[in-house]
């Protein structure tokens, strides 16, 4: 806690720092400048969070910032406007391999740089500025970068060294060379010199022609070609091409000036091959049989078969119901009627109130074991001040506080959410009291009708992954439903789910030889496909959000879905997710990023282990298979 007290003995106030990993910017001959790391750097690690000026699309555009030096500093950002980067969030040079990944956060107007793996030191630390390279304003040399060989790290040392340039010379070179650069794009882009504002007077006059009753037919680009065969299965016939050791298949069309296409890929999503998977009839799987009749609360015995996902959420959430966690603050002891109105005074203007307080009521009257009555009023956390700091800061408002007897005491770390809670807590300190929805670890929440009815989705996935292992596919299956109405929450949030729509689906990476038919992925095709047709295209949705693929819906899963499908769910609006299998390494909610119950994200779900009885054994995959 900082103060304007001049003291000779406290000790002095520790800050944080706008660089704590201690990035230096440098020069680099043929670069420029450009971030690099001191040290090594993990994966993950927050480089900066950078704060940003916005500027409106009419202010960026009507000042022509891009004919200036400012034009190339520029994120897009909300609503077509561009912002620049404080901090070293404008020193980050491009590279189409970054080591280092960007998030806009348009709300609170910064920009978060992350490590997208690990650094070594020295290493530069670059962003991509656009996946597509031919959109860059710039090019090294007015020619696509090459890959580093064994001999040239990629810095481009090694040809600077053969252009013979002294260190001075090569920057000058590269100083010189950008500003041709930039002199030409200004001169391409005629009165606009901005080829950004070229691209969009294209697309405008594109847009104009259409509305004229110009030609509107969009050409799609042809497919690429793959081997003829008589299924999915079927051996690709090919060859050997004349000028590269590598195998080609016969027979194929002319796709971005190619005439030859790769054997040891699978087939693209939209070639012929693929297309078996689209025009597979659109058929609605059977419902589950399950015995509605069961208890309205669960019997505590049947709790522990279902144990929730512990995702950020979850891990959070558990913090903050464990009653013995405790944070230590700084309370001034008064007696009743001795100083208080001073002292309450003092905490609304002499201290600013902690954020990790707020939960905490000021005042907690004891008796002592005198039995006297004693007041402690909450002041500051133990961690952000010494005893003189805050009796220099009590002096200066009021000498008398000054001399008032301060004690560190232990109070809760979070507000109380239930009765028993409020109970436990308050014997420390007083808290506030935030009840909400109790959200379970374990199944205690759940009726006896609805376990039995994720039981029947469990034992339907379970018996249908069996069933594939036998075709020779992995072991995985999917079963993805609308509850019974008799299930239904009772909330006011609660959107209907479109009634009869289920899907089921099966891990078809071996039959089909492509390495994105995940069993979830294939389930939400095949709900897409069912969309598509009567009686569910012909459905209007009830309300907003209602039209999502997956809208109130729950799914079934044998294996915990991998980071990919795990995305996929939250797209189409899941509603809750029921597995069996956890996958430590590769796993989508307790295997690594916890993609159910991201509070960065815009959609949460409820996802949920089964725990009972499984023959582990029958549905073994190996670990570095992703689901």
């Amino acid at each position: 806690m900082s103060t304007d007290t001049t003291r000779k003995d406290a000790d002095p106030v520790t800050t944080g720092t706008i660089n704590p990993l201690a990035l230096s910017v440098e020069e680099r001959p043929g670069r420029g400048r450009g971030v690099f790391a001191s040290a090594p750097i993990r994966a993950g690690t927050v480089l900066e969070v950078a704060p940003v000026l916005v500027l409106t699309k009419e202010q960026w555009e009507g000042g022509r910032m891009d004919d200036t030096v400012l034009g190339e500093y520029g994120f897009c950002w909300a609503r077509g406007g561009m912002a620049l980067g404080l901090g070293i969030a404008s020193l980050f040079n491009h590279s189409s391999t970054p080591n280092v990944n960007f998030v806009r956060n348009f709300a609170a107007g910064t920009i978060t740089f992350t490590t997208s793996r690990a650094v070594d030191t020295d290493e530069e630390l670059c962003i991509c500025y656009s996946a597509d390279e031919t959109k860059l304003w710039f090019l090294p040399n007015g020619e696509r970068p090459r890959p580093a060989t064994p001999s040239d790290d990629g810095d481009g040392l090694e040809r600077l060294a053969a252009l013979q340039l002294a260190p001075d010379d090569a920057e000058r070179e590269a100083r010189e060379d950008k500003e041709r650069a930039r002199e030409t794009r200004r001169q391409a882009g005629g009165n606009t010199h901005s080829a950004k504002e070229a691209r969009r007077a294209k697309w405008r006059a594109k847009q104009e022609k259409m509305r004229n009753g110009g030609n509107s037919e969009i050409v799609a680009p042809q497919p690429v070609a793959v081997a003829s065969g008589s299924g999915l299965l079927s051996e690709p016939t090919s060859h050997r091409s004349q000028d590269s050791d590598r195998t080609v298949t016969s027979g194929s069309n002319t796709v971005f000036g190619q005439t030859e296409t790769r054997a040891d890929l699978p087939p693209p999503l939209h070639s012929d091959s693929n297309k078996l998977r689209s025009e597979v009839p659109a058929e609605v799987p059977p419902l589950l049989e399950w015995d509605e009749a069961g208890p309205s609360e669960l019997p505590e015995t049947q709790w522990g078969e279902l144990r929730r996902a512990r995702g950020p959420i979850e891990i959070e959430e558990e913090a903050e119901d464990d009653n013995s966690a405790l944070i230590q603050v700084w309370a001034l002891d008064a007696s009743p009627g001795t100083l208080m109105k001073e002292v309450l005074d003092f905490t609304k203007k002499g201290v600013p109130l902690d954020e990790r307080m707020r939960h905490l009521k000021r005042v907690r009257r004891i008796t002592d074991e005198a039995g006297e009555e004693r007041v402690l009023v909450a002041l500051a956390m133990a961690d952000t001040a010494n005893e003189d700091e805050l009796r220099a800061l009590l002096s200066s408002y009021d000498e008398r506080l000054g001399a008032l007897p301060l004690v560190v005491v232990d109070t809760p770390r979070s507000a109380a959410k239930t009765t028993e809670q409020l109970a436990v807590r308050n014997t420390y300190w007083p808290v506030l009291y935030t009840p909400g929805v109790q959200r379970y670890s374990n199944a205690r929440g759940f009726s006896g009708p609805k376990l039995a009815w994720v039981r029947a989705g469990i034992e339907r996935v379970l018996a249908d992954a069996l069933a594939a292992k036998a075709r020779g596919e992995l072991p995985v299956a999917v079963y993805v439903t609308s509850p019974p109405e008799s299930l239904y929450p009772q909330s006011d949030g609660f959107i209907p789910p479109t009634d009869g729509l289920r899907g089921a689906a099966a891990d078809t990476r071996t039959s089909c030889d492509h390495p994105l038919r995940h069993g979830v992925l294939n389930a939400i095709a095949s709900v897409a496909r069912l969309r598509t047709v009567p009686p569910f295209s012909e459905i209007t949705p009830s309300r907003n959000g209602a039209d999502y693929l997956l809208t109130s819906m729950s799914l079934f899963v044998t294996h915990e879905p991998c980071v990919m499908c795990s995305m996929a769910l939250l797209h189409s609006r899941v509603r809750e997710v029921f597995f069996v299998f956890p996958r430590p390494r590769a796993g989508g909610f307790e295997g690594s990023f916890g993609v159910h119950s991201r509070r960065d994200l815009n959609h949460r779900f409820d996802a949920w282990r089964w725990t009972g009885p499984v023959d582990a054994e029958a549905y073994a995959i190996p670990d570095n298979v992703e689901i």
